[in-house]
């Protein structure tokens, strides 16, 4: 069996789910740069929106991440 790429993954997290922030993507598939797989993924055609959010951090904190969606593309 060969192993998926990030690109593939993330596509297909894509099918199940509304969206992904950095963090889902580190704890869900260990991928550290989620923005450069969205920038990728970009070139190849798809279409991405992408909000601010404000969640909670370890300490209690708010903070702001940003969560992609996928609308469009190939």
């Amino acid at each position: 069996m060969e192993k998926k790429g990030y690109k593939e993954i993330l596509l297909e997290h894509f099918k199940n789910n509304k969206s992904i922030t950095s963090r889902d993507a580190f704890v869900l598939y260990g991928m550290t740069r989620l923005s450069a797989v969205i920038y990728n993924l970009k070139k190849d055609g798809y279409v991405f929106e992408d909000e601010n959010i404000t969640v909670k951090n370890r300490y209690g904190r708010n903070t702001v991440v940003k969560a992609y969606s996928l609308v469009g593309g190939i």
